[in-house]
């Protein structure tokens, strides 16, 4: 799946809507996962999966290095 579409629709929303709207598409894309989100700017993820709390997993279609399922 190609997300660039669902990237630059989501840029193209007011300011203020763009988390929301990114929050809602996900959602529509991908029902079998989850969304975590937090404001808490010490979260660091591995330790969280560490806990069995979530699956991290290497994507070679997105250029991020880890992302958690």
């Amino acid at each position: 799946m190609n997300p660039m579409p669902t990237v630059l629709q989501t840029l193209q929303q007011p300011s203020n809507a763009i988390s929301y709207y990114l929050r809602l598409t996900l959602r529509e894309m991908y029902p079998e996962y989850s969304l975590f989100e937090t404001e808490d700017g010490n979260f660091y993820l591995p330790p969280f999966a560490g806990a069995g709390l979530c699956k991290l997993e290497y994507r070679e279609d997105f250029e991020q290095a880890l992302t958690h399922t």
